[in-house]
């Protein structure tokens, strides 16, 4: 069980310090490509319809990007929270793998 959490712990955090920072890079150049080209598009096209969706398309742009640039404070948080909990279990390992022990038998005998 004990493996199981810490797996669980160390494909979080590598998921959170790594993966997660550059999913989020990448959304905000390819909301920032798509408003571009919407705006080119609104500027040149004479269809009314063309242009009124463009402007659709780089309202819808700005509201995710927004989205993105005000849910950042709880990325950072969310990296923050692994980073102090992994230098807390750091300094308390060993009372917590007698914690984890006793968390083990307790399930055992429940079982039993």
């Amino acid at each position: 069980m004990c493996i199981l959490r810490q797996q669980a712990k160390h494909n979080i955090k590598k998921y959170i310090d790594e993966r997660l920072p550059e999913e989020y890079e990448k959304c905000m150049i390819g909301l920032t490509a798509i408003l571009k080209e919407a705006w080119n598009t609104a500027a040149n096209t004479e269809d009314k319809r063309e242009k009124i969706q463009a402007l659709s398309l780089a309202k819808d742009c700005y509201s995710m990007k927004l989205d993105l640039l005000t849910n950042a404070t709880v990325v950072d948080d969310a990296i923050k929270f692994v980073s102090q909990k992994s230098r807390d279990e750091e300094t308390t390992s060993p009372a917590r793998s007698d914690e984890d022990e006793k968390e083990s038998n307790e399930q055992k005998s429940t079982i039993s």
